[in-house]
């Protein structure tokens, strides 16, 4: 059915427009004349026209539109003035074809197949609810698996957006999106590297830093020194003096060479003097024996200790140093586990010092044997270390060069990363999903066949109602209804199997001949028969969006109760799911009849009893229309109410022992009465001033015709003088009263009694 309309730059509607929302299955559009009600059904004529015969719509409704509300199959089926003249002012009209008397066996197979698609269509409703919950079951959002998924969407996402903003490019604002990434991921880990955090942060730190230079390898100092001065015999070798010289044996056999060897070296400062005995026994020939005895050989291995010393020394204290500043560089901390490397520079300052120690005495005492501690394990630790820096300093060297690359591939890595973090959660909301997709398909094969199983039927019903189906039916309920409602003077007759006369009793031709009442009522009764039929005797029962706009123009009382009950049927027939009727929408500037419809007792059930009321008004400065208001509720009929409120308030306060205290109602009861009379006996009834003082008459009560003249007089001298120095006493309470009951005599005069006691509520 239809959603909304939406009249724009045309007729009375400006630029700006007015759009009647939230349209419901029952819609009564309330406005005085000249506000656009008509202007509404003749842009829904033509719209109608446009969607069945491909006819243009006039230009000037190219700023309206209408909005369905899912289904839009239903058929627009207008009545308005331009019904009546495309219809009744012609010689013929197009024949109506319904079910004829004779097709009693065709109309019982067609009362069967039409339950049958009853029942069709109210499990294919059941199967269209159980399809949307499955479908909410498994979408984002779903009551289902909200909770689950929509958990871990929220911390993939933050995850995603905290990590690397670019991965969520396109996905922040659309869950069902971002749904559908994660899923999409999740079918694609199983067959791809996921990196750890370490390595997505590590490329997300290059691909986010400007102008990245690589660096250098670590060439570590070379060791090989170190580990082949540890290795030297030297170090285990006994280091003495020649064995010619004739006191060799003495020393050797004491063992005292490295004693000797130290005084000897202070000689030269005792001036002959012996530095062990302090004679004066030191002579050139024992010099020379001396030095016969710590010979060239001797000095060459105590030169050896002491020159591996040093470079022992200075490659240590290199080394140490290197390693130091490579703690320290800055650049290489992301790679250099400090910790590790700390220990190492701990271990070898302590090897090394144990070694230097052990040097030094060998120095002092070549003749002693010292063993230095292997320092291999060490070494192939330190190397091993520096290898691995080198190995990431290398892929980071890498990387860089591939920055591009990096860059376009790091957001689905980081995609890949936290989906296989979350990946528990995903499979279960997966497999359920598989599960919910597979109720889906399998209710839509269900709806496959039952539509299958309904176009069979709707063929059926086609045929059936081609070989039985005629126009003359038409013609005897319209005369029926003609009869009863005593409109003899014209009748409706077949000219042939496809149209209609309007003829008098006469048989002369009617068409040009009606009156406005008679053209109404007649166009009335052939538009509700046209929405159960059809001028094509193959069409199928259609359905339909009845729209009337004013169907009481020129009608007397008892006719217009009888179109407000045919209306008040179709609006009972919305409420039927198996009815062609889907949607009625009535435009009318009647109060009394639009009040007739509003209190219908339409029996929808209760989703369904809803109507939409809607006012629409001129606006005084721009005379443009408006939209005074929308509701589930009758305001037009509450502001008729309000002035019966107004009106027993009066009443009550005149009548009560205090009545003096308070005398606003005396400025406004008759501006009150006046509006209500107005509005009932002159809008809604039709009655003149006149007619209802012949209905006095016509009682014989002269005088309380005279009495209603004066009310009439009365209530129009208190509610129509602008003069604001015209200085009146307010009327007396006296007077009100008296006016009040000639004013409750005007009810029961005119038959409308019910009214007065039901709205003053006596």
């Amino acid at each position: 059915m239809l959603k909304s309309i939406t009249m724009r730059n045309v007729a009375t509607y400006d630029n700006v427009g007015v759009t009647f929302d939230d349209l419901n299955k029952v819609n009564l559009i309330y406005g005085p004349n000249g506000t656009g009600k008509t202007t509404i059904s003749n842009y829904l004529k033509h719209y109608s026209k446009n969607r069945i015969a491909g006819e243009a719509i006039p230009p000037q409704f190219l700023g309206c539109q209408v909005q369905w509300d899912r289904d839009a199959s239903p058929e627009i089926i207008v009545y308005n003035r331009a019904f009546k003249k495309e219809n009744i002012g012609k010689t013929t009209i197009p024949g109506v074809f319904v079910m004829g008397k004779s097709a009693v066996d065709n109309s019982k197979r067609i009362q069967e197949i039409q339950d049958e698609l009853r029942t069709i269509r109210t499990e294919a409703e059941d199967l269209t609810t159980a399809l949307q919950q499955v479908k909410e079951s498994y979408l984002f959002g779903g009551s289902l698996f909200q909770a689950l998924l929509a958990g871990i969407d929220s911390r993939i996402s933050d995850e995603a957006n905290s990590l690397f903003a670019k991965s969520m490019d396109g996905l922040k604002r659309d869950n069902n999106k971002r749904i559908d990434k994660i899923l999409e991921v999740f079918h694609r880990i199983g067959s791809v590297t996921v990196l750890s955090e370490a390595d997505i942060r590590k490329t997300i730190g290059i691909v986010n830093t400007k102008d990245v230079d690589p660096l250098s390898t670590i060439n570590l100092p070379n060791l090989a020194p170190l580990k082949s001065i540890e290795q030297e015999n030297i170090w285990n070798k006994v280091i003495i003096g020649s064995g010619d010289v004739d006191f060799a044996g003495f020393i050797n056999n004491l063992g005292i060479s490295d004693w000797v060897r130290q005084g000897i070296s202070k000689m030269d400062k005792t001036k002959g003097v012996c530095p062990f005995c302090q004679q004066h026994t030191i002579s050139g020939d024992l010099i020379e024996k001396f030095n016969n005895y710590f010979n060239d050989e001797y000095k060459n291995e105590v030169n050896k200790i002491e020159r591996f010393t040093e470079e022992y020394k200075s490659a240590t204290t290199l080394l140490v140093e290197f390693l130091t500043n490579l703690l320290n560089n800055s650049k290489y901390s992301e790679y250099v586990d400090a910790d590790k490397l700390k220990g190492i520079i701990s271990g070898l300052k302590k090897h090394h010092k144990l070694n230097l120690a052990s040097m030094a005495k060998k120095t002092t005492s070549p003749s002693d044997k010292i063993d230095l501690e292997d320092g291999t394990m060490l070494y192939d630790e330190l190397e091993d270390f520096i290898e691995g820096v080198n190995n990431s300093v290398s892929e980071r060297n890498s990387l860089i060069a591939h920055k591009n690359k990096l860059k376009s591939k790091l957001p689905e890595q980081v995609w890949d990363f936290l989906v296989n973090k979350y990946k528990s959660g995903i499979e279960l909301y997966y497999q359920q999903r598989v599960a919910a997709i597979a109720d889906e398909q399998a209710i839509k094969l269900k709806q496959d066949k039952l539509q299958q199983e309904e176009i069979s039927f709707n063929k059926e019903i086609s045929e059936l109602r081609a070989q039985s189906s005629d126009s003359t039916a038409v013609v005897e309920r319209v005369n029926q209804i003609l009869e009863r409602l005593q409109f003899n003077s014209f009748r409706l007759k077949s000219y042939d199997q496809s149209s209609y006369q309007i003829v008098r009793q006469t048989g002369e031709i009617a068409s040009n001949t009606l009156s406005e009442g008679e053209e109404t009522l007649i166009s009335f009764l052939y538009y509700i028969h046209l929405l159960d039929g059809s001028t094509n005797a193959n069409t199928q029962n259609r359905n339909i969006i009845a729209v009337i706009d004013d169907p009481i123009s020129s009608l007397d009382n008892g006719i217009l109760s009888f179109v407000a009950r045919e209306v008040k049927n179709l609006m009972f027939r919305c409420g039927d799911f198996n009815d062609n009727i889907k949607q009625v929408i009535v435009l009318t500037h009647n109060i009394h009849f639009h009040k007739s419809l509003s209190l219908s007792p339409v029996a929808f059930d209760k989703e369904r009893k809803k109507k939409t009321f809607f006012i629409i008004e001129k606006d005084f400065c721009t005379h443009k229309t408006v939209l005074n208001s929308c509701s589930q509720e009758n305001n037009v009929e509450s502001e008729y109410n309000s002035l019966w409120s107004l009106m027993k308030s009066a009443y009550e306060k005149i009548n009560s022992s205090n009545s003096g205290e308070n005398k606003e109602y005396k400025y406004t009861i008759q501006n009150t009465m006046r509006r209500i009379y107005e509005t009932f006996f002159s809008n809604t009834c039709g009655l003149s001033n006149f007619d209802i003082a012949t209905m006095f008459k016509n009682e014989g009560k002269d005088k309380e015709a005279d009495c209603f003249r004066n009310l009439i007089e009365w209530l129009n001298e208190g509610s129509h003088s602008a003069d604001m120095n015209d200085f009146k006493d307010a009327p007396s309470d006296a007077v009100i009263q008296m006016y009040m009951k000639i004013f409750e005599e005007t009810f029961r005069i005119t038959g409308n009694f019910g009214q007065y006691q039901r709205l003053m509520k006596i």
